[in-house]
């Protein structure tokens, strides 16, 4: 697991641009931002690039257990004063932009299957 903390980033990146990079060189990492900024376009932010997690470093350290089990479980995991937020945005923007090209086609074969009467 990898952890991009916000406070030391390295030099010339951001913690997001940090995290890319990580994602890049080790796809499979399961990555998180670990901030102290409870900013709600970061906790946004993080989940469109599909990172694994948003923890506050003012959390308790249940939290960051909690954090990491729900990482490593193939989970998202934002801070629960947060977590309304991700709520709120699926209401508002269109779920299937939250899709990569590759979840797209899956879902339109199962779709056509399902469609033609096929069981799967």
């Amino acid at each position: 697991m990898a952890l991009s903390a916000s406070v030391s980033p390295p030099p010339g990146l951001d913690s997001f641009s940090a995290a890319l990079e990580i994602r890049r060189l080790r796809p499979e990492a399961k990555i998180a931002i670990f901030t102290r900024h409870p900013l709600a376009d970061q906790l946004l932010r993080a989940r469109r690039l599909r990172l694994n997690g948003f923890i506050l470093k003012m959390d308790p350290s249940e939290e960051l257990f909690y954090a990491i089990w729900t990482m490593l479980a193939g989970g998202f995991c934002a801070p629960p004063t947060m977590s309304n937020l991700l709520r709120d945005e699926t209401k508002l923007s269109d779920p299937l932009s939250m899709l990569t090209q590759r979840e797209k086609s899956v879902l339109t074969l199962y779709a056509r299957q399902v469609h033609e009467g096929n069981r799967l």
